[in-house]
This record gives C-alpha cells, sequence and structure tokens, in this order.
C-alpha cells in the first residue's frame, strides 16, 4: 500500500510539472484557451487564426521548427514559442493546436499521434497572434516555407491580421453609451477589412464581426473599479486584474481586465463578470490560495506549539484573504487553520501532525 501511494504521488507531480500555461489558470481547466464557460474571446492580437486540422502531411515540407514551453530568454510575450527541433532547452510542448494538423513532436508528452503521418510545423502564427509567443533573439528558429505560412494565414480575420482598432481610430461615440474606446487597444485586431463596433449594446456577444470588434476596441467596466466587498461573501478580487499589464493576455486586454457591460456585474457566484474580477479565498485545504493550487497549512504554517486543524482542512474552512495569513497565532487565520497541541518544538509538532495524518489515512483504507 505504501509503495502505492508513492507511485500516486510522483504520478501526480509529474502531470503537474507536464503542464502548460493554457492547461491550468486560477485552478480551472481551459478548452481552447476560454476560461470555463466564458464565452469571451481569446486572442492576444485579436486576430482569430483557425488551426489545421489535416493529419496527412505528406505532402507538406517536413517540420523545421517544433513549440517550446520554457520560462527564460528563448520566448517574448508567452512562454511557449518555436525553436528549431532539437534545440529546446526544457519542454517540448504536446499542445496540438502548436502544430500543423496537430500532430505533436515524438519528443514531445505522448509522442506523434497514430493519426498523423508525420511530425508539423511548429504553428508560429497561432503562437504570436493568438497567444502572444514569439521566437527571442537568444533562439534558434527556422524559417518556414512562405507555402507554410499561407497555410497557417488560411480563415484568419482582420484582412490578414492587418486591420486594427487604432486605425482611424474607432471613437468614444461608436463604442456606444456607457463604453470609450480603449486606447490600450489600438494594435488589437479587428474581425473584418474595416473595425465595427456599432452592433453590440455590451460585451455579452461575440458571434459576429461587430461584437468581436466592440469587445476588443471599446471598454466600460474594468475590474480595477471592483472591491473586495464587491466581490461578496467567500471571494476577494482576483490578483492580478486590476493592474495595467498584469492580466492574462488572452483576456483582451493590456490594461485591467473588462467587463461584460458600462460596469462590473459581480457579488455572486453566477454574476456575469464574478469569474472575471474575483476569486474565492483561500482555505485551510488550499492555503496558498486557488492560483497556487492546493497545498494545504502545514506544521511550519501553525509554528511551534501547534499543529495543523485537520477537521478544518476537511472542511475546506475559508481563510480571509488570497492567502491564508499566519502572522499572529491564534488569531485570525491561525486560529482557523491551526490547533495547540501543546508541544514546545516544530519537530515535536511534526510528530503529533504526522501521527494524525497517519490516523487518518488508515481510517480511509
Amino acid at each position: 500500500m505504501k509503495s502505492f501511494f508513492v507511485c500516486f504521488l510522483v504520478a501526480i507531480a509529474a502531470s503537474a510539472h507536464a503542464m502548460e500555461p493554457e492547461d491550468f489558470q486560477d485552478g480551472r481547466r481551459l478548452a481552447h484557451h476560454q476560461v470555463e464557460d466564458d464565452t469571451r474571446l481569446t486572442s492576444v492580437s485579436g486576430c482569430m487564426i483557425t488551426e489545421t486540422v489535416d493529419k496527412d502531411l505528406s505532402a507538406e515540407p517536413d517540420a523545421l521548427n517544433e513549440p517550446c514551453y520554457v520560462h527564460d530568454a528563448v520566448c517574448n510575450g508567452y512562454p511557449v514559442c518555436c525553436v528549431a527541433i532539437g534545440t529546446c532547452p526544457a519542454t517540448v510542448s504536446s499542445n496540438a493546436l502548436y502544430y500543423d494538423g496537430g500532430c505533436a513532436s515524438p519528443s514531445a508528452t505522448g509522442g506523434l499521434p497514430a493519426s498523423c503521418t508525420k511530425q508539423g510545423e511548429c504553428n508560429e502564427v497561432y503562437l504570436e497572434y493568438m497567444m502572444g509567443g514569439t521566437t527571442s533573439q537568444y533562439a534558434t528558429k527556422n524559417d518556414i516555407p512562405a507555402s507554410v505560412t499561407s497555410k497557417f494565414m488560411q480563415g484568419s480575420t482582420g484582412n490578414g491580421c492587418t486591420t486594427k482598432c487604432g486605425d482611424g481610430p474607432v471613437t468614444d461615440a461608436e463604442c456606444g453609451t456607457g463604453f470609450s474606446y480603449d486606447p490600450l487597444a489600438a494594435d488589437k485586431i479587428c474581425a473584418g477589412t474595416t473595425c465595427d463596433v456599432s452592433g453590440s449594446a455590451d460585451h455579452s456577444s461575440t458571434t459576429d464581426f461587430a461584437n468581436h470588434d466592440h469587445r476588443y476596441c471599446c471598454v466600460g467596466g474594468t475590474c480595477d473599479q471592483v472591491t473586495d466587498e464587491d466581490c461578496g461573501d467567500g471571494y476577494v478580487t482576483k490578483e492580478g486584474t486590476t493592474t495595467p499589464g498584469q492580466a492574462p493576455k488572452w483576456l483582451l486586454t493590456d490594461g485591467p481586465m473588462k467587463c461584460l457591460g458600462p460596469t462590473c456585474d459581480v457579488g455572486s457566484a453566477d454574476a456575469a463578470d464574478q469569474k472575471t474580477c474575483c476569486q474565492t479565498v483561500a482555505t485551510c485545504a488550499d492555503a496558498n490560495g486557488p492560483a497556487m493550487g492546493g497545498v494545504q497549512v502545514s506544521v511550519t504554517d501553525c509554528g511551534e506549539g501547534y499543529v495543523p486543524n485537520f477537521e478544518a482542512i476537511a472542511a475546506g474552512t475559508n481563510c480571509m484573504g488570497r492567502a491564508c495569513d499566519f502572522g499572529d497565532k491564534g488569531e485570525k487565520d491561525h486560529a482557523m487553520c491551526c490547533t495547540y497541541s501543546g508541544a514546545v518544538s516544530v519537530t515535536a509538532s511534526l510528530a503529533v501532525a504526522l501521527a494524525a495524518g497517519s490516523a487518518l489515512v488508515a481510517a480511509l483504507l
């Protein structure tokens, strides 16, 4: 049984290590770069690139590059970019969206899909326009044939990704009541050969060109106008959504995150902008907060003479902010997540915690 749990934990660690930035965000699975059931557009540039799906690549030139997932100077703007095959210093991405035909590299997790005839070229067009990832001067990338670039650009919106909100530019009056032109969106790509923001009274729909352009070129309510109290019980403002340049790039803006309407609708789990502007508070079972991913309160957090309160951990008792604050013993989050043990050292507290953990495991088996 012990060896099973060791293997299980190793498997979890390996899986988490293999996750790429688009695989997980704020503890929620992403699908094609959309946040949960949110239907908002998700291209960093505004230009929508259609993924290639034909897996018979026998007539295509052999791939020269592959997508590399790395957190250093290799990529600009996003931690995935195209590099010459065999030169990625970290993880070769397995994300099908980044390959012609979705045909991943044999070096990627899962290898080359059985339905593919060979590895597809790294889709640098998708990575640049959809995700904002380009290859830096410190990496090696091969130039791809013009025919492959043209293939990647087929079906793209925005007049070949060239028509911008700042061409003209769009005016406050065109954006409508409660909205104004977003000067931070000057370089965002509109859907057609001109920018048309006339077709949407708010940002709730993105089903046609006008709604697309309104989402990118116009701004109404923004998350910097939302407070922790506005978010409601059990929520606080989402970190990184109120500061210019800090918002996740796939959510339309280089400034504070945009809400759907002229004002932000928050305060309950089903409010229209709740997932955009707010996040759940940390809990005793997730002491670092949902954005950091499931780390329960520890003996070290509780300090000398205290051990984790396993009942509070099991119940998922809320802390007071984005992360649990254990600074004041016996007060606030410490009082909820920790319990006095009478021990005089961290070593002794650890022994008590281990014994309690063993008892809990035994009860579950």
